[in-house]
């Protein structure tokens, strides 16, 4: 879904390295264990081999992307992307509207100790992070990574307040936030919701969603009461993946012309079926073909 989105929206690049291709497994038929990143299997290469060929009936010197041709038809909760070689090659891309959508957060509040000792504070994230105790930053890895583990051993007093603000930025693939410590016992934990206050005394941390990976005000700001720092959201971003009504038809605006349209299932892949037409010019209703979360329509002005 990502190397769609991303070349779709006009991205010059996507390499995704598959690890069920190591030593001894030159046929990529390693079986990785479920704790390791990188993905990988016949299933996703097909997925890809398709994009590929999808790219290649494109002469991309003469190819952009744009959707303002789309007049209509996308229900809530799904977005596209499609690429235009002048009048001649069109595709679209449909999906779920959240997925890979970037974000940033921000929480604050006080960390409570139980007891006093050597703490040692745990983030894991993908990507950024930024963790500041009474106002001085304590850990601070602020790039696009995957996901990373970063910790600092910090004294702590029970029962002293300590001012914490947490920020985290998400950029794309595998999202993740937690934040644990190691305990002075050597217990190591999600920081427990009973040690975090806000407000007058409230339990957890108060959090502040953004739209984008700049902290900054936008349309998708979220305010609300996180009890811990302990999320692994995926590809679906902090709302979840959007539940998108039925793709029925969409309303496309097209040159006169003799066209043939082709449906495609790209998680198949697979074809679902195709119709040619002849259309006067100006805005045409295509019905669609949809058996998955993804659509694919291929559109060529014969």
């Amino acid at each position: 879904m990502e190397a769609w989105d991303f070349l779709f929206a006009g991205g010059a690049l996507y390499n995704n390295l598959d690890y069920s291709f190591v030593a001894g497994h030159e046929r990529g038929d390693f079986t990785f264990p479920k704790d390791q990143p990188g993905g990988g299997t016949r299933s996703l290469r097909a997925q890809l081999g398709f994009l590929a060929e999808v790219m290649r009936t494109f002469n991309l010197a003469r190819t952009r992307p744009d959707t303002t041709f789309i007049r209509g038809g996308i229900p809530p909760g799904m977005s596209a992307e499609a690429l235009v070689e002048g009048d001649r090659r069109r595709a679209i891309y449909l999906r779920p509207a959240s997925l890979s959508a970037q974000f940033s957060v921000r929480w604050t509040g006080q960390l409570i100790a139980p007891a006093t000792g050597d703490f040692v504070l745990r983030t894991t994230s993908n990507d950024g992070v930024r963790l500041s105790l009474d106002g001085k930053e304590v850990i601070g890895n602020w790039t696009d990574h995957s996901e990373t583990e970063d910790r600092v051993t910090v004294r702590l007093e029970a029962g002293r307040p300590v001012a914490v603000k947490l920020e985290y930025f998400y950029g794309g693939g595998q999202g993740v936030m937690r934040l644990r410590w190691t305990r002075p016992d050597g217990v190591t934990e999600a920081i427990p919701s009973a040690t975090l206050h806000h407000g007058a005394g409230k339990p957890g941390l108060a959090a502040t969603y953004f739209s984008g990976t700049q902290l900054q005000l936008g349309p998708q700001v979220l305010e609300r009461a996180d009890a811990q720092v302990d999320f692994a959201w995926g590809t679906d971003g902090f709302l979840g993946r959007q539940t998108a009504q039925r793709l029925k038809a969409l309303q496309l605006e097209l040159p006169a012309g003799r066209y043939l349209a082709e449906w495609y299932d790209p998680a198949g892949p697979k074809s679902l079926g195709r119709e040619e037409f002849t259309h006067e010019g100006g805005v045409r209703t295509v019905p669609a073909r949809q058996t998955g979360d993804e659509a694919v329509l291929r559109l060529e002005r014969r």
